[in-house]
């Protein structure tokens, strides 16, 4: 499938890998796959976005009920729904769209942080808090120095 997705291949790879999750409905790494394909399809094609916020925002949810801790794959799930919504947003000329987009990405990067704001490491945080910036500041907010939300 991942070389499907390289190839750009899209359709056939989303074959597969549905396939696969209908065979093992609770593994995370093919809903991260046909998460990341829809990712791929989207950059190539900007109205898949929608397609690939869908699948990508509920396959950690459901993945990951009744989890303790969450599993790293869980933080980057929910980094690349923000990441889509973000690259929606800075694809679109609608105004409307761009800050509905900017909002659900603020939206998911902040309830992982807020249930952990440790989140699975440094990396993992400053990461969100770059994404969580730009998001901010395609809603038209600004930032204050330290790179937070202005009131």
């Amino acid at each position: 499938m991942k070389a499907l997705r390289k190839q750009e291949k899209f359709d056939e790879a989303l074959k597969q890998v549905d396939q696969l999750i209908e065979e093992n409905p609770n593994a995370l790494e093919p809903l991260m796959e046909k998460g990341r394909i829809l990712e791929a399809w989207a950059e190539n094609d900007p109205a898949k976005f929608d397609a690939a916020v869908g699948p990508l925002g509920h396959a950690p949810k459901t993945a990951c009920k009744g989890c303790g801790r969450k599993p790293d794959e869980y933080y980057e799930v929910m980094y690349n729904v923000a990441k889509c919504l973000v690259r929606e947003a800075e694809k679109s000329k609608d105004k409307a769209k761009i800050v509905d987009c900017a909002k659900k990405a603020e939206q998911v990067l902040k309830s992982p942080m807020i249930l952990n704001p440790k989140l699975n490491g440094p990396d993992t945080v400053a990461k969100y808090k770059v994404l969580l910036n730009k998001a901010i500041v395609l809603q038209g907010r600004s930032l204050d120095p330290k790179g937070e939300k202005k009131p």
